[in-house]
């Protein structure tokens, strides 16, 4: 295992938390005294959710709180309370200028290595869009797919969806590998993941977009969740609504996610169903007069792309063709 994985959590949250304007805070404690004082529970509930700090910021607080239990100051207890609420608040942000003045050549680093990655194996964009993707479903986008099984915990590496499927995992230490030399404990591998499956994506010609960054790394990874997380391929449409429903997703969205498979390379390992009926005839398969699937290119035809953009309901124009569409092996 790579030293910054042992090493669990990295320090960019508590680096950012350490950076705070403590005069600024103090101030709107005391602004904020009698507000809190009547939503002493919501305080407590807040500060459980930064209860996974780094353990000398961890330690920080809870010497604080043990000197005001000495006191025997409810007042300074409830304005504690407040500067919880604060820091939890503002550990949660994410925003894509995150790294802007900590690792300002975060992006460049990404964008360099997977150029090169995809040049050499062009499938692997697509590895790392399935990589990010099952990292996301299982407890959220903390990097968990990541971690090897430790004495702890049995991770998700080798549940059942994911072993001998998953690819991806040398690019994301060569990334981490280099941004490690720049900017040392500073940047989450969940981040990088995130970067990474993006321009993935981009590189094998679909769309790009600003990744929202600040994630922190999970500590734990669970094999028992990733199993029951991610579906089997032969899901049907109902399982499949359902799951994404339960992470926030809507149909669409779940259309749009299922979508990307198209540039994955798939071993079918599962036998064919005998409820269904053989296709009575191939005629329209063998004539080339089937309904086009959704093609496996870098750039859709515009016979495909008309009948997706139909079928989804949008409104959107059909983007224009730069150059041919040819089907790629991956």
């Amino acid at each position: 295992m790579k030293p910054w994985l042992a090493s669990g959590l990295l320090m960019s949250g508590s680096a950012l938390l350490l950076r705070l304007h403590v005069t600024v805070k103090l101030r709107a404690i005391m602004e904020l005294d009698s507000a809190c004082s009547s939503e002493q529970l919501a305080c407590h509930y807040k500060y459980r959710s930064i209860s996974s700090l780094p353990s000398h910021l961890d330690s920080i607080l809870r010497l604080y709180t043990y000197s005001v239990a000495m006191a025997g100051s409810v007042e300074s207890f409830l304005k504690l309370c407040c500067l919880f609420c604060l820091v939890a608040t503002s550990s949660g942000q994410l925003s894509p200028a995150f790294y802007s003045r900590t690792c300002p050549t975060l992006q460049t680093i990404v964008s360099l290595t997977m150029r090169t990655t995809v040049l050499l194996d062009p499938r692997m964009g697509a590895s790392l869009l399935r990589l990010f993707f099952h990292d996301c479903f299982v407890n959220g986008c903390d990097a968990s797919v990541l971690l090897d099984d430790t004495a702890t915990f049995t991770g998700e590496k080798n549940a059942g969806p994911n072993a001998n499927s998953l690819r991806g995992f040398d690019v994301i230490d060569t990334i981490k590998t280099a941004v490690e030399l720049l900017c040392p404990g500073t940047v989450s591998c969940a981040d990088i993941l995130a970067l990474a499956a993006r321009d993935g994506v981009a590189l094998l010609g679909g769309p790009s977009w600003q990744v929202p960054l600040g994630r922190r790394d999970a500590t734990p990874a669970s094999q028992i969740a990733a199993i029951r997380n991610l579906l089997p391929p032969v899901s049907n449409l109902s399982q499949l609504i359902v799951a994404f429903a339960a992470h926030g997703l809507s149909a669409r969205d779940m259309t749009a996610l299922c979508g990307a498979h198209t540039i994955v390379q798939a071993p079918i390992t599962w036998p064919r169903s005998t409820s269904r009926p053989p296709t009575p005839s191939t005629t329209r398969t063998t004539e080339t007069s089937s309904p086009n699937g959704v093609s496996s290119t870098r750039i859709r035809s515009s016979s495909t792309m008309e009948r997706w953009t139909r079928w989804c309901g949008s409104t959107a124009p059909t983007p224009e063709l730069s150059r041919p569409t040819s089907r790629r092996p991956w």
